[in-house]
């Protein structure tokens, strides 16, 4: 077989899609590229995310563990066990 996983995506019927991060970083990072605040950058985020799994054409459900970029490595833990 040729080509990505990416390119496998349709045949696998319904995809979850599990978000980890909420791709923001913090405040600098964020007002740097000219968001007014995480929130509106992470909702960025969020929205790019979604838009480049609709675009390849995929349906997918989307979970959100929402931890704060940068800090993931602290929380994956106790999310696992949960």
């Amino acid at each position: 077989m040729t080509g990505s996983a990416g390119a496998q995506f349709p045949s696998f019927g319904q995809l979850s899609v599990l978000h980890v991060t909420d791709g923001a970083g913090f405040n600098p990072a964020a007002r740097a590229k000219g968001f007014p605040s995480l929130q509106a950058y992470a909702a960025t985020r969020t929205r790019e995310m979604r838009s480049a799994v609709a675009t390849a054409g995929l349906e997918a459900a989307f979970h959100a563990l929402g931890i704060r970029e940068l800090e993931t490595s602290f929380h994956l833990g106790h999310r696992v066990r949960n």
